[in-house]
């Protein structure tokens, strides 16, 4: 049986804060230690992994500017 929690925020940009971000990763931290639950997938999960994939690149692989990827 499949359970969906749903988060909206009341502000526009409220989902745009480090501080919102982190109470969201706490949440779902917390829901995954619920007993019963097999897994989570929340947009914190995707944006960590962008994150990750960023930091991992080489900047001068991809460098746009005069003499780089672009020329």
């Amino acid at each position: 049986m499949a359970f969906y929690v749903v988060v909206d925020a009341a502000e526009q940009g409220l989902f745009r804060s480090h501080d919102t971000l982190r109470r969201l990763k706490e949440l779902q931290t917390f829901i995954d230690r619920v007993p019963g639950v097999e897994k989570t997938v929340s947009f914190i999960d995707y944006a960590e992994m962008l994150d990750r994939g960023g930091r991992a690149i080489n900047k001068a692989d991809y460098d746009l500017g005069p003499g780089g990827l672009l020329r």
